[in-house]
């Protein structure tokens, strides 16, 4: 499927252009969440935000209890720096469907920080502490809330 024939001519398709030619064909027992999700990640691995949030939205409508979705899409609304749109609220469902992941702390705590809300980032970096106490990067995330919030001390900390 490297090649499509159009008006009796052969067109070769670059790997994004075939694998949106299988998502649209949906080709008999093919698994399609995996390959809209792939979709999605490659999206969001060339900077083309727009088209990874489309994608990592459809996985959401067909597989609603996807938590990597909603990780995936509120991750790339922080990318655009559109903190308000859908960052948090999608950072909050993926936290419902998966309580016990420190990454998913950790995430929302930056996008809460990015707000400027270093009170709830810290909430967030805790629970992932907590969740994992050798998570360096929680810890070095937490310390940059501190220092945001003028407290030294607790700063370098973290950072020790």
């Amino acid at each position: 499927m490297d090649q499509l024939f159009k008006d009796g001519r052969r067109v070769a398709l670059t790997p994004m252009q075939r694998n949106e030619l299988i998502l649209k064909t949906r080709i008999a027992n093919q698994p399609i969440l995996p390959i809209i999700s792939i979709l999605g990640k490659t999206y969001l691995d060339r900077g083309e935000y727009d088209l990874a949030i489309q994608k990592f939205t459809e996985v959401i409508r067909l597989d609603p209890k996807n938590a990597l979705a909603y990780l995936f899409r509120g991750s790339t609304h922080r990318l655009k720096r559109d903190y308000d749109r859908a960052n948090i609220a999608d950072l909050n469902e993926a936290i419902r469907l998966g309580p016990n992941q420190e990454g998913l702390y950790n995430i929302r705590g930056l996008a809460y920080d990015d707000k400027g809300d270093h009170d709830r980032a810290i909430a967030d970096y805790n629970e992932a502490i907590r969740l994992n106490p050798k998570y360096a990067t929680a810890y070095s995330n937490r310390g940059g809330a501190y220092y945001s919030k003028g407290q030294f001390d607790r700063a370098i900390t973290d950072y020790g």
